[in-house]
């Protein structure tokens, strides 16, 4: 299969949660001028505990969003803000075709905004769009310390 490849554009070390959250909601203000336009999707990868919810948090607050931002683990999906936001955990999907069952297209279609946790676990779907949406990938990532986290946006 043809691999869309990244280049890491920015490199971030956050010393908490707090800070984490920030990165979210800057991220938030370099794609919002996208609303309305094509879906924008952040595409989140990382493992267990390295602070892709936290991203989310800070994401929905700087959207205007005031619902409680949990990982939608167990439930594959979850929308915030009225549907304003649909958030999707990737991590047991089996098979990248889940994705599209639970309507990943008509969200694109409908222009909305998705953030998808481990996003690597249905790369092969989101590179089939690319081009069609904006798409933002992000890696988090532990640091040195016990709360250091390293966010590269590709």
């Amino acid at each position: 299969m043809n691999r869309v490849k990244y280049q890491v554009m920015e490199k971030i070390i956050t010393n908490n949660e707090k800070e984490t959250q920030e990165v979210g909601g800057r991220l938030w203000k370099q794609n919002e001028q996208y609303l309305g336009k094509q879906a924008v999707v952040f595409a989140l990868e990382g493992e267990l505990g390295a602070g892709k919810t936290q991203l989310v948090k800070g994401l929905a607050k700087a959207m205007g969003i005031k619902d409680d931002v949990i990982s939608p683990t167990f439930t594959l999906e979850a929308e915030y803000g009225l549907g304003k936001l649909a958030h999707i955990d990737a991590w047991r999907i089996e098979d990248s075709r889940e994705l599209l069952e639970i309507g990943f297209e008509k969200r694109i279609m409908d222009k909305q905004v998705i953030v998808v946790e481990w996003a690597d676990q249905v790369k092969d779907v989101l590179e089939k769009v690319v081009g069609k949406i904006k798409i933002v990938w992000v890696k988090l990532s532990y640091g040195a310390k016990d709360d250091e986290r390293i966010i590269e946006i590709k």
